[in-house]
């Protein structure tokens, strides 16, 4: 699709709702990370890149309480034509994944169960982000401040003790050459009859 004609390539990827299911299959099943790597990926640090930590990512009083329930035995095959974002195409076609959800909770309220969304259009809330998210910034701003360039001193080489050895060396007898011509290679030549 788009090969000759690149005005018909479809716009972005879709693929969204089964990121999870992907990351499960490919994290956590494929032994990559453990089940609170996954909730961290998946909840708590993706909360804290887009500073909306603590309120999302975080299960206490006055969050949001957005919780997925998750079946880690069940299996799903994820196809294009049983998306429920749309499009023609999905990057994970065929692929069979372990873990599905089983309920999602958004704000309190559960909006899928079961293979069902029960939420109406216009239910969602509008999320401001502030900027520069402190778990990101302020480990750049410590690194900036730790690892500073910093001149070195050179000092004097007078400083540092004689350049010449106060005694003499096994090898000051033996005559110094600019250079030596090699008759030989290193172990002999391989060209001789023995």
């Amino acid at each position: 699709m788009g090969k000759e004609d690149f005005t018909k390539i479809p716009h972005g990827v879709s693929g969204v709702q089964d990121r999870m299911n992907i990351i499960w299959e490919r994290g956590v099943v494929g032994g990559k990370m453990d089940e609170n790597r996954f909730v961290a990926v998946t909840s708590s640090n993706a909360a804290k890149i887009h500073n909306l930590y603590p309120r999302k990512g975080r299960i206490i009083p006055g969050a949001d309480a957005d919780v997925v329930v998750w079946d880690p035995e069940a299996t799903k095959t994820i196809s294009a034509s049983t998306q429920v974002q749309g499009g023609d195409i999905n990057l994970y076609e065929n692929m069979r994944c372990h873990g599905v959800p089983l309920v999602t909770i958004s704000r309190g309220r559960v909006v899928y169960e079961n293979g069902v969304f029960m939420c109406a259009e216009g239910t969602g809330k509008f999320c401001p982000l502030r900027s520069f998210p402190d778990s990101v910034y302020k480990k750049l701003v410590q690194r900036e401040k730790v690892g500073g360039c910093r001149g070195v001193g050179q000092g004097c080489a007078a400083a540092w003790g004689r350049a010449v050895p106060r005694r003499s060396q096994i090898d000051d007898h033996v005559p110094k050459r600019a250079s030596a011509r090699i008759l030989a290679p290193p172990g002999g030549r391989s060209s001789g009859i023995w």
